[in-house]
């Protein structure tokens, strides 16, 4: 690769949300396609790794960043030629964004793809700096309801609280942080910026993928789903159901109304009040809610906001910061 080569692959696509929403699906079925650059990872670069470890142009911070790198998960994945790839990376780290540049368009020139997506979820809150970046990228923005979110985060002992009920308002004030991030930036984009529904994918998929093909201008349809099941389509999952009637083998809704059963009456109400104005404005029927404490309410939204300042703009919280998946 020549070492001047950045955005030599056109119009990329961001697949972003909130975690736990359904963005490593809409991937698969990117890829599902063929058309687009085959990786199976998470970059995390533009949040997590700017977080941990800083201005790439300081040369101590690359050299602690690429020797971390090329043994993460995330660049093992790329079967990449590392001495060809460290060779030319020094050239392409003027910023996060150069470097996402340089290692996606590197993959697409080795794979011979036109196009490549990528697939950080938290990445949904760096739309417009990657908007600026990329003037041709495209963003799927995918969207689930808030309390199947909390749900998911909270079995995964995604927030530290010993109160229950504060770890749950936590989960779902993440969401909403994230998903009305994502649309205010987004919707700035114009056309260029699509919203896809979780639960619309799973009980409509002709319709969705229908859009989708219209958006990324690529066809992409249930069966060539069924016929080559990339990524998650592969796993076993409820969401993914060859028995189902009718021509969707893949989808199955069981899962949708998980959360109604999993969590409690009160539970629900909990959110439901918590983050009930945002669930509606996204168009999701809210149901009971309940009396909560309002200084519970601001407390948590309050100490949320705090450490991810924390977390993205302090030393201390870099050194605190959970860095990229490496394969020791």
């Amino acid at each position: 690769m020549a070492v001047g080569v950045v955005n030599s692959v056109q119009s990329p696509v961001f697949v972003v949300g909130s975690a736990r929403s359904g963005t490593s699906l809409v991937y698969s079925i990117l890829m599902a396609s063929n058309v687009y650059t085959l990786y199976a990872a998470e970059t995390l670069l533009l949040r997590t790794c700017a977080d941990k470890y800083g201005r790439l142009t300081q040369k101590s911070i690359y050299e602690k960043f690429i020797q971390d790198w090329l043994k993460s998960k995330q660049f093992l994945r790329s079967g990449l030629n590392r001495e060809v790839f460290i060779r030319n990376a020094i050239h392409h780290k003027s910023s996060y964004l150069e470097f996402l540049d340089y290692f996606m368009t590197a993959m697409s020139l080795d794979q011979n793809k036109s196009y490549w997506a990528e697939n950080t979820p938290n990445h949904v809150l760096e739309i417009s700096n990657i908007a600026k970046y990329f003037p041709q990228s495209r963003f799927l923005h995918v969207i689930r309801d808030g309390r199947a979110v909390a749900t998911s985060l909270n079995k995964l002992n995604w927030v530290s609280s010993k109160q229950a009920a504060l770890r749950l308002m936590s989960a779902g004030i993440h969401w909403e942080t994230h998903v009305v991030s994502g649309r205010k930036q987004g919707r700035k984009l114009g056309k260029r910026y699509m919203e896809i529904y979780y639960e619309e994918l799973i009980r409509h998929p002709n319709k969705v993928l229908c859009a989708l093909s219209d958006f990324i201008g690529t066809n992409i349809d249930l069966q060539m789903l069924q016929n080559n099941r990339y990524g998650v389509l592969g796993k076993t999952n409820t969401v993914y159901n060859e028995k189902q009637p009718n021509d969707n083998k893949l989808f199955s809704a069981d899962a949708l109304s998980r959360w109604k059963t999993t969590l409690s009456a009160k539970d629900q109400a909990i959110l439901n009040t918590v983050i009930g104005d945002t669930l509606q404005s996204f168009g999701y029927s809210v149901g009971k809610k309940i009396s909560v404490n309002q200084f519970s309410v601001i407390y948590c939204k309050f100490m949320y906001h705090l450490k991810e300042w924390l977390r993205h703009e302090t030393i201390l919280g870099r050194n605190a910061k959970t860095g990229l998946e490496l394969d020791e």
